[in-house]
């Protein structure tokens, strides 16, 4: 698969749970399969390209320093864990669908 460099990322009210969620959404989305506490500047496709803009990699990265210091761990793993969770569920659905048809 030839991906491409993410250059945009659109800002998250952050301060709420819906934005927490949504903005975590994004990221399953476009397939980033992450951990909170990396550096996001060092992430690469399998083609060897890079995920993100230096400016996408520095805003998620600040992104997780704020919810850290909002939410509880307990929370803040809590809710990335189902949102990836509700993705692949969804996703599983969605192929089960496609079989029946």
């Amino acid at each position: 698969m030839n991906r491409k460099t993410i250059n945009r990322i659109a800002n998250f009210e952050l301060t709420s749970s819906k934005g927490f969620r949504k903005f975590i959404k994004w990221l399953v989305k476009n397939n980033i399969n992450f951990h909170p506490d990396d550096d996001f500047n060092t992430y690469t496709w399998e083609n060897g390209k890079i995920c993100f803009s230096l400016n996408v990699g520095n805003k998620i990265n600040r992104n997780f320093e704020i919810l850290k210091s909002i939410y509880t761990d307990k929370y803040f793993y809590k809710i990335i864990f189902n949102e990836i969770k509700l993705n692949e569920v969804g996703t599983l659905t969605e192929l089960l669908e496609e079989v029946r048809t």
